[in-house]
């Protein structure tokens, strides 16, 4: 079954073959139209594919959160798979607990990792930049 993004992905990627095939045609007669099309409508698919690789590459480079503190629990490729975290509530904080024991929680739009200390103080952990990953934080004493 075809969904709705393929759809109006199959109506822009031909849309732009029908619009470079005419400029084709214009200038170098049906030759150019038939040439034209396919040009215009793989172009439009290459480039759609490249800008929603380097957005999904930007933004979700590596895991979704850093290796615990002992290094032995790691998170999964996105927000569906937990890894070897467990996502639960604990007060106002949404928490993810490895298999070690110790809390995280995110803050700043996914952007720092800091580790929740049992008093509910939040500890800084690591931190993420696109195209770098995760560092440590230099907030972090030590």
């Amino acid at each position: 079954m075809i969904g709705l993004g393929e759809l109006l992905g199959c109506c822009l990627f031909s849309m732009c073959g029908l619009a470079v095939g005419a400029l084709a045609a214009e200038r170098f007669g049906w030759v150019g139209a038939l040439v034209g099309f396919p040009v215009g409508f793989v172009g439009a698919a290459l480039v759609s594919y490249g800008v929603v690789s380097a957005w999904v590459h930007l933004h979700q480079a590596g895991p979704w959160a850093p290796p615990c503190h002992t290094g032995r629990c790691k998170a999964g490729r996105d927000f569906l798979d937990d890894g070897d975290y467990e996502s639960l509530r604990i007060g106002d904080d949404f928490v993810h607990r490895c298999r070690c024991g110790r809390d995280y929680v995110m803050r700043k739009a996914g952007s720092r990792f800091m580790e929740r200390l049992p008093d509910g103080a939040l500890k800084p952990y690591m931190m993420h930049r696109p195209f770098r990953g995760w560092f440590p934080d230099p907030d972090a004493d030590g």
